[in-house]
């Protein structure tokens, strides 16, 4: 087992930019890889909390509603969500 020593400052590396990638595409394989992973692990914390749930379900349909041309039909479409 490596210790922990070396492996925080093998993150630190990647984090910083001191990968092994030789290439400008792997590099921004890599890139791009972390991206997603960020994206799908910040979706997953946020639709996993309750509250965060409910926020982001909200702006969803918030958005959502603003393509209706009545605001009658509007408020009735967002009034599901009270």
């Amino acid at each position: 087992m490596t210790p922990l020593t070396t492996r925080l400052e093998c993150m630190e590396n990647l984090w910083n930019g001191y990968t092994f990638y030789k290439t400008p595409g792997a590099r921004a394989e890599f890139v791009v890889l972390v991206v997603l992973a960020s994206s799908a692990l910040a979706a997953a914390t946020a639709l996993a909390i309750p509250p965060l749930r409910r926020r982001l379900l909200r702006a969803i349909k918030k958005r959502r509603a603003s393509s209706y041309p009545d605001p009658e039909e509007r408020d009735g479409f967002l009034k599901d969500m009270a």
